[in-house]
């Protein structure tokens, strides 16, 4: 049985043609008596056309009636597939296009800005220089420039607006903006990506720092990371590179003698040159000169110690903060104990010591009980006639007594209630000390004055008032190492008054 529209060969129970899908006559009726006959005669017909072509030769057989159409089932779903794949593969193509522009890469570029992601910033730039990393803490550095500077985030917003629009050309874009500088952020084509798309990357220029410093053997530290030590002095160093941002330079300068540090701000964003230069001085810190009251007196910085020795006349002693951070003091070693200047704040390029006290208080302080039990074992001597009781005076000084008290008892002279009242003594000559090196010891001239009650006999006064007279003498001293006390010499009577302006110390008799 064959198709009547295809001749395609179809069993007698087929209600369609299988190969081009015609319904056959079985199907339209099988109970419409007028086709039954017309099934049998077909039958019969296929019988003998079946038995006729065992005897007649294949190539001799003659075609079915009907023509084969083109649009069969398989063409038909071959093109079905082939069509919703042509669709499927110019909806992705969009889609992929979409996504491949620039303008998601620089959206997320500023939304993890906003978010402040370090993170995310620091895999999402590319380095523009193979040999440099750009780190997570590079990226707060120019996370902490964009916050603090609305006015280069928009720069920089509005050069990547620029170098989008080009890619996309759109507007008047332009790429000459961003890729010709130094420490920014730039829209680059990097090639294609899946053979057909553009694929696009934020590179990150870095820029180095070139410092320089007024001081020696400084440590410099780049936003709180060691960068460098030991650097030279009014020397540019290079350090970097970094990445666009702002960063806190810390100098650190230490010495034997004090700390100090200095600190700069450097801004690295959008430049021509490849470096930006920045110096970090130590504006306090100058050229310090001093001038003691003696020589060979060694230097106390903050009550340290020093090597420096400072002279009776001006030396420099090298540079040193002047903000008055630092205080000065001046100490000499004298064989009866150390001698300490007042303390002075450095404040200045020019420091002069005046006021040493070469003496210590307990020195000073039986200096003056000597003097007074020497002056009193005089006086008592003068009355009696005896000098025995004068203990500290020389040989020189008890005759001078004795003969004194000799002219006074040939006056027939009442000198028995003569008495001291008061004793001065000038600050500052205790520390005039001079070192006899014929002696081989230290010597001093203490000045003093004295005012003695005499009411019947008067002895040699500078100024006299009523019973009261009052002279002013040098006593001589000198210091024995072997015994470590101070040993009376003589005295000598001075002119001059001691004045208001002089600062004393005064002992009242009893």
């Amino acid at each position: 049985m064959y198709c009547n529209h295809c001749g395609t060969t179809i069993t007698r129970d087929s209600s369609f043609c299988p190969e081009c899908g015609t319904p056959t006559r079985r199907h339209e009726d099988a109970s419409n008596d007028e086709f039954k006959n017309d099934d049998i005669i077909m039958e019969e017909t296929q019988a003998e056309a079946v038995a006729s072509s065992e005897e007649t030769p294949i190539a001799e057989t003659e075609a079915p009636v009907g023509k084969k159409p083109f649009f069969t089932k398989r063409i038909v779903w071959i093109l079905s597939v082939f069509g919703f794949l042509l669709i499927s593969g110019i909806v992705l193509y969009q889609i992929a296009a979409k996504a491949a522009k620039p303008d998601h890469l620089v959206e997320a570029f500023w939304e993890a800005v906003d978010r402040g992601d370090s993170d995310e910033l620091s895999k999402m730039l590319y380095p523009k220089n193979d040999d440099w990393e750009f780190t997570t803490s590079q990226a707060e550095a120019l996370l902490t420039l964009l916050n603090e500077h609305p006015d280069q985030k928009d720069i920089l917003r509005n050069e990547l607006l620029s170098e989008q629009n080009y890619y996309n050309k759109e507007g008047d874009g332009t790429k000459e903006s961003l890729s010709n500088y130094y420490a920014t952020v730039s829209l680059t084509n990097h090639g294609k990506k899946w053979l057909f798309f553009d694929d696009y990357l934020l590179e990150i220029s870095p820029i180095y720092l070139r410092v320089i410093t007024n001081q020696e053997n400084v440590i410099l530290y780049i936003n709180n990371e060691k960068a460098g030590e030991n650097l030279p002095t009014d020397e540019y160093q290079v350090f970097g590179p970094y990445a666009p941002g702002k960063y806190e330079l810390r100098a650190k300068l230490e010495t034997d003698y004090y700390q100090l540090e200095a600190f700069e701000t450097a801004q690295l964003f959008y430049s021509f040159h490849d470096s930006e230069s920045v110096g970090v001085t130590f504006d306090d810190v100058k050229s310090v000169r001093v001038i003691g009251p003696l020589d060979e007196a060694v230097l106390f910085i903050n009550g340290k110690e020093t090597d420096i020795i400072v002279e009776s006349q001006y030396s420099t002693i090298g540079d040193f903060p002047v903000n008055g951070e630092l205080t000065l003091h001046l100490e000499k070693e004298y064989p009866w104990g150390t001698a300490t200047s007042e303390e002075i704040v450095l404040d200045d390029t020019s420091i002069r010591f005046e006021d040493f006290d070469q003496t210590p208080e307990d020195d000073r302080n039986a200096i003056m009980e000597l003097l007074n039990e020497i002056w009193e074992q005089e006086l008592e001597a003068i009355k009696t006639g005896d000098t025995s009781g004068m203990v500290y005076a020389p040989d020189e000084r008890k005759e001078k007594v004795q003969e004194e008290y000799e002219q006074m008892q040939e006056k027939n002279k009442d000198y028995s209630e003569a008495k001291f009242v008061t004793a001065k003594y000038w600050k500052d000559s205790f520390d005039n000390f001079s070192y006899n090196d014929k002696e081989n010891r230290y010597e001093v001239s203490i000045e003093a004055e004295y005012t003695m009650y005499e009411p019947d006999d008067r002895r040699y006064s500078t100024f006299r008032e009523d019973e009261y007279g009052r002279t002013t003498y040098y006593f001589h001293m000198y210091y024995d190492e072997e015994k470590q006390e101070w040993i009376y010499l003589d005295y000598e009577r001075n002119a001059l008054f001691l004045l208001e302006s002089h600062e004393v110390y005064t002992y009242e008799f009893e």
